[in-house]
């Protein structure tokens, strides 16, 4: 009676399914990753909700007034005496103070202005920021308008802002590395729109009234690095990120308190810019004095 040889897979046969379960898992990856990109856009628009809730509280204390975006108590210590609008926020939901020094603590509640689709940071950086907030509605303190007689430019009501549902207040913004992979509280380069210094010397800056505004075009997305490499001298420094849905899309948050998320276009071919679905008229906005 022969006995029967076990034979074991060739070298071969072992390069062949290894071949195939490569193939498999190439075409396998990008509907696995789809659903946990899916939750993370939708955890950022829960955010984005969660502070209109909050901007809303804010103005209700304030005489309508909305946050300035950012206050560096002069240079005196400014990571510690200084602010920025998410401070504001967490000060009327958790009471604890308007300083960066105030909140330094609260990990807990600071979680959210933190998003996943990031380059993370250690816990130990703090006052972790991933969105930064629109330069005319909410700006730093101070910037002056020299057009204007120098005035200092001061947040709006949020009742003297017209089409509070088409206009942007906070949204995705692209991390500095010079800043510990924050991002920058103003959206100070929005729309290729920049702040001279502390000053804006364009009196049409994001204004839908200005001439030649374009209102129904796409606005300028930026180069939407994952980490812009400096503040200063850097025009990806201050504007919208387009992490999401792998660098596809961001997501905003309107005056009127909802938040959606829009769509990057991509150029299809060298010099020429890329679009986006989100237009000028989301950005250029009209005040009305009161």
């Amino acid at each position: 009676m022969h006995k029967r040889t076990k034979q074991g897979f060739t070298l071969v046969e072992l390069l062949v399914v290894i071949g195939i379960i490569a193939v498999l898992i190439s075409i396998l990856l990008p509907s696995l990753n789809r659903p946990r990109r899916s939750a993370n856009s939708v955890a950022c628009l829960s955010n984005l909700k969660q502070m209109g809730m909050a901007v809303i509280m804010y103005t209700n204390a304030n005489k309508g007034v909305l946050p300035y975006s950012y206050y560096d108590n002069g240079g005196v210590d400014p990571t510690n005496l200084g602010s920025d609008w998410s401070v504001q926020l967490l000060n009327v939901l958790n009471g604890k103070g308007p300083l960066y020094r105030d909140q330094l603590q609260d990990s807990k509640t600071r979680k959210l202005f933190i998003d996943s689709d990031t380059i993370a940071v250690p816990e130990s950086v703090g006052m972790t920021l991933h969105y930064s907030a629109h330069p005319r509605l909410m700006p730093p303190i101070p910037v002056y308008e020299p057009a204007v007689g120098g005035a200092m430019r001061r947040p709006a009501k949020i009742t003297q802002v017209k089409r509070t549902a088409e206009i942007v207040l906070i949204f995705d913004g692209t991390q500095v590395a010079d800043q510990e992979y924050r991002a920058l509280s103003t959206a100070w380069c929005i729309d290729s729109h920049h702040y001279d210094g502390w000053s804006i010397s364009n009196p049409s800056f994001l204004l839908e009234n200005s001439a030649n505004a374009n209102n129904g075009d796409s606005i300028d997305p930026g180069e939407n690095l994952a980490a812009a490499p400096a503040t200063w001298g850097n025009s990806s420094a201050g504007t919208i990120r387009w992490r999401h849905m792998a660098n596809n899309s961001a997501n905003f948050l309107f005056v009127d308190g909802h938040a959606e998320s829009r769509l990057l276009k991509r150029a299809t071919k060298a010099g020429v810019k890329g679009q986006c679905d989100l237009l000028k008229k989301n950005v250029n906005t009209v005040l009305v004095h009161q």
